[in-house]
């Protein structure tokens, strides 16, 4: 999904100018700046994808008086992106072997989501395996 995020600043004389950042990083792509007729207000709007790996990251406005660098205002949002499990199972041991029937095979299953899941089920021929089943 696409957010739209906005920031305003006021009173900054000539108006201000806004940049975006996240992690630390300049976003250029989808910025859009608007100043109000007389010059008061400055409104800048960024349209964000977030990405799972974006969970954690600040998503930064900073408003800059053009004649004053100092003068510089800055706001942030730390970002929290729910997402479905993504789910990689791997084979315990050596992953080159040949998997032979009667042999025991352990296999590890690596959840990441945000939410953070609650529980881990194991199905086997549409059969759902307890701790102990073989």
């Amino acid at each position: 999904s696409r957010y739209e995020m906005a920031c305003q600043s006021s009173g900054s004389r000539p108006p201000a100018v806004i940049t975006w950042s996240k992690g630390g990083d300049l976003i250029t792509k989808d910025v859009r700046q608007v100043t109000s007729l007389d010059g008061n207000v400055t409104t800048s709007t960024v349209t964000i994808t977030p990405a799972p790996e974006d969970t954690g990251l600040s998503l930064s406005c900073r408003a800059i008086n053009p004649s004053m660098e100092d003068a510089v205002i800055e706001d942030s949002w730390t970002l929290n992106v729910h997402y479905a499990p993504i789910v990689k199972v791997e084979i315990v041991g050596n992953k080159n072997a040949s998997i032979v029937e009667g042999v025991d095979v352990r296999m590890l299953c690596k959840v990441k989501a945000n939410p953070r899941i609650k529980n881990i089920s194991w199905i086997f021929n549409f059969v759902r395996l307890g701790p102990h089943d073989e």
